[in-house]
């Protein structure tokens, strides 16, 4: 056969080189497409916010309720934005600024007070409301009829009604003024408008704000805007209602594009005297970290009445759809997923871009000591690593303590009250002093219309570029798809209210938003206590801590540290002595001479033993009967063992039983003694409101009308006595309408409910039939019109008294009476939990109720006003 012609240098050197080139190439290749496939990674997680604003346009286009809305027969809450034709223009009235004739003093049931011990009193004067848009307001044909509730540390008050009005204003001899006890130096004042109908009062609008956001012993007259759904739109046009404020509050939710989803504004005219001078306002947030923080509860009556103020209070305190087991409860809606997402990015956005103008004002020494100290800083931080803990809380300590001196260019209702160095005293027990500076309205004007020109001017940039990247977008990703969202199991438990939705994705999406809502309500949070307006006390209390945690840093770094390392040193030694030690002991040259030595004796060992088999018979019993014996002691040695170790076992289990009923039995104690506290409590409070009563009835007598069953003669004016444990009405002061007086025993008397504050001069209550065969009624209703609301709540408060069950009673009688009476009238509200469990509840609002600078004014007071005790 023909041998194959062996290939030369240079063919071999020709192979070579085109395989270098493939190999080359086709490594280009797969480094381009690793470059294009991470380019393309990182373009989606760069365009991920627009790619989800498509994602929710797409689930808006699946959502059959705007085809509805289309069609004409959508429901109530899809109709939102359609006015009625017919409906009148309604009034507009004009404030009455002068001082409040009456002043309703509001007393918050002693049975439900989570504290007793009063710090401060709230006057607070409802003046006027307005601006809110028309949409779906009022009846078919008349305008809103408004009332406002203010809702504080506990206790209700509410407004008179304003009927076909929407510019409602309250005059000074109206229901408008309240004196609110204040217990909790935490508390929130919460507001709120409603829309009064038959059936359930529709809300206007809320808000909620920190009383010790403000300076104490201070008279603010200001205006607070007010929220429904917490939406952007709300949100802009709070923030921008300087641009209208020449306007007439009827025409002003549609004198500018901004004011589209209007609410509206409440304007108040209040003052927190504190006790102490704001002393306890300014300890709370300390007391809260240091203590189990209080939180307030309000009592509603169990009536059809009281039902409505129970969702009107629900609503006040929590919005459109949270309440004390769900704060996170809301409709569902795709606008609302995307909102929230979008305020959990920019809040993260902003912390970045603050940390950046913070970093570049120290780069420029636009503040030459604090650069000074930032070059100090990195000095020691390089010498010394371990003191970058201290000095980054040193500088968040600066940092909110500049929080605290706000804006120098805006007006005194524009900046927080209270600076570090005055919480700083406050802490220390001397009154913190207010120093505030007014400023020409005009230049008030001035400020916040420049700062709502400056948000609608970032919107429209805003939206210009979105707009821009939208188009771009659409062009080069036009053919690709959505991922769908993930599913997320969580279910709201026990909602007082809930809402439903036509959009089929509802299910799925319902738990993604509730996740985003949770996120951004903890940024809120956050976001309060670094901006120092909406909280200035815990900001100082935070402050504080982080100066404090520095302090506490820098002691360890210079005294503690040294001596750590020092010993961690020795101990590394010791540890290393210990490990060579130990193999020295397992694999030594030692181990070769005594495992020879091992080994001799164990040789030994064995010829002893086998001697003695082969020296008789007799020295071979007895070598057994020796074995068998220590064998025999061996197994009652391990049984004895065995049997201590389960003694033990049982010892221990028996203790720890005992413990733990011991712990019981402290707990059953515990609850007993506070279960008899209360209860002491509460007849301190049922003593109090007789004698408040009693006290009444010897200034003059007390008037009220009652209507009689079967008599067409309507309200009989009557005298109202208590006597001992009766009460007795019907001597009537009309001499044409006299009738026999009623008397009615303390026992017979079944249930009060609680004063409603809807109706004020009214007091219901059920007495026990005495006729109680045949199927005749078990009991017999009483429904008496006080002449004055003060009368109406001193009633309330003794009936309640008298059918409370005596001390003298037996205990199952007494728990039995207990547990039907809070069953029957006494209905409970929890308030908003406080965020991280010292700040206020305020902070986790979408839109912070701020007094608005162009129209608001702040005048120092001093004056303080005694008020009887509560009952």
């Amino acid at each position: 056969m023909r041998q194959p012609r062996p290939a030369s240098p240079s063919e071999d050197h020709h192979v070579d080189e085109e395989r270098k080139l493939h190999l080359a190439e086709n490594l280009w290749k797969a480094i381009v497409f690793v470059f294009a496939e991470v380019k393309a990674v990182l373009r989606f997680i760069w365009r991920s916010p627009h790619h989800f604003d498509s994602f929710i346009h797409w689930l808006d286009t699946l959502d059959p309720s705007r085809a509805l809305a289309s069609w004409g027969f959508a429901p109530a809450d899809v109709t939102l934005g359609r006015e009625r034709r017919f409906q009148r223009a309604g009034v507009s009235l004009p404030a009455d600024e002068a001082p409040s004739e009456k002043w309703c003093d509001v007393h918050r049931d002693g049975r439900h007070a989570a504290s007793t011990k009063r710090i401060g009193l709230l006057h607070i004067e409802i003046l006027q409301a307005g601006g809110w848009t028309r949409a779906n307001m009022g009846d078919a044909f008349s305008a809103e009829d408004v009332f406002a509730m203010v809702v504080s540390d506990g206790c209700v008050a509410v407004t008179s009604t304003k009927y076909d009005c929407v510019a409602p204003a309250w005059k000074h001899d109206e229901r408008r003024a309240f004196r609110i006890p204040v217990n909790d130096g935490a508390a929130t004042l919460s507001l709120a408008c409603f829309n009064e109908r038959k059936r359930e009062d529709w809300p206007i609008g809320r808000c909620a704000v920190a009383l010790r956001a403000f300076a104490p012993n201070t008279l603010y007259d200001c205006w607070l805007p007010l929220v429904l759904s917490d939406t952007a739109g709300e949100k802009l046009a709070n923030s921008c209602r300087a641009l209208v404020a020449r306007e007439p509050l009827a025409r002003q939710a549609a004198a500018h594009q901004t004011q589209a989803e209007s609410r509206g504004a409440i304007r108040v005219r209040f003052r927190v005297d504190w006790s102490d001078g704001g002393v306890a306002a300014c300890r709370s947030a300390l007391a809260d970290v240091l203590y189990a923080p209080v939180r307030a509860s309000v009592a509603t009556p169990a009536t059809a009445s009281g039902q409505r103020v129970r969702e009107n209070v629900r609503f006040t305190l929590f919005g459109e759809g949270g309440c004390p087991c769900d704060a996170l409860n809301e409709p569902f809606a795709t606008q609302r997923i995307r909102g929230h997402a979008r305020e959990a990015v920019a809040d993260v956005l902003n912390a970045v871009a603050a940390a950046h103008t913070a970093m570049l004002s120290l780069i420029r020494y636009e503040r030459p000591l604090r650069s000074i100290l930032a070059l100090v800083a990195w000095a020691s931080c390089v010498q010394r690593p371990i003191r970058c803990l201290a000095w980054i809380c040193v500088f968040s300590g600066l940092g909110l303590r500049d929080a605290l001196l706000g804006d120098g260019r805006a007006p005194s209702v524009a900046k927080p009250p209270m600076t570090f160095g005055r919480w700083l005293k406050a802490v220390a027990g001397l009154q913190p002093q207010v120093d505030i500076r007014p400023i020409p309205v005009e230049q008030q004007f001035a400020w916040a219309r420049g700062r709502a020109r400056k948000v609608v001017a970032d919107r429209t940039i805003n939206e210009m570029k979105a707009h821009h990247e939208e188009i771009e977008e659409e062009e080069e990703e036009e053919q690709k798809k959505i991922e769908e969202a993930a599913k997320v199991a969580a279910e709201a438990i026990g909602p007082m209210k809930s809402f439903w939705s036509f959009n089929p994705l509802a299910p799925l999406l319902l738990p993604v938003q509730r996740v985003l809502l949770s996120i951004a309500r903890r940024q809120r949070a956050l976001k309060a206590v670094c901006n120092g307006r909406d909280d200035p006390v815990a900001t100082a209390t935070v402050a504080f801590a982080f100066f404090l945690t520095g302090l506490t840093v820098f002691v360890y770094t210079e005294l503690i540290h040294p001596l750590v390392m020092w010993s961690l040193v020795q101990v590394e030694h010791l540890v290393v002595y210990a490990l060579h030690l130990v193999g020295f002991l397992l694999y030594g040259p030692q181990n070769y001479v005594l495992s020879r030595l091992r080994r001799r004796l164990r040789h030994k060992r064995h010829v002893k033993i086998a001697m003695t088999w082969f020296e008789g018979p007799y020295r071979t019993a007895v070598r057994r009967v020796q074995r068998y014996w220590r064998a025999r002691q061996m197994r009652k040695r391990a049984a004895y063992l065995l049997e201590r170790i389960e003694q033990q076992k049982d010892a221990f289990e028996a203790r720890k039983a005992y413990q733990a009923a011991r712990k019981h039995l402290d707990d059953l104690e515990a609850a007993a003694t506070m279960k008899r506290r209360l209860e002491e409590r509460h007849d301190r409070a049922e003593v109090k409101a007789l004698e408040a009563f009693q006290q009444r009835q010897s200034i003059g007598p007390v008037r009220a009308k009652r209507a009689l069953d079967g008599c067409k003669c309507g309200k009989i004016p009557q005298l109202i006595r208590l006597e001992g444990e009766r009460i007795t009405f019907g001597a009537t002061f009309d001499e044409k309408k006299a009738v026999m007086p009623l008397s009615i025993d303390a026992s017979r008397i079944r249930s009060v409910p609680l004063y409603d504050v809807r109706r004020p001069r009214t007091v219901e209550f059920k007495v026990r039939s005495i006729y109680r065969v045949c199927g005749l009624r078990n009991h017999k209703k009483y429904k008496l019109v006080c002449d004055h609301a003060r009368d109406a709540e001193l009633l309330v408060g003794a009936l309640r008294a008298l059918t409370r069950p005596q001390l003298k009673a037996s205990q199952s009688v007494r728990e039995r009476r207990l547990v039907e009476r809070a069953a029957e009238v006494d209905e409970e509200l929890l308030a908003p939990e406080k965020p991280f469990g010292f700040l206020a509840a305020s902070v986790t609002e979408f839109g912070p109720a701020r007094p608005e600078a162009f129209r608001s004014v702040v005048v120092a007071s001093s004056a303080h006003e005694a008020v009887e005790e509560e009952w």
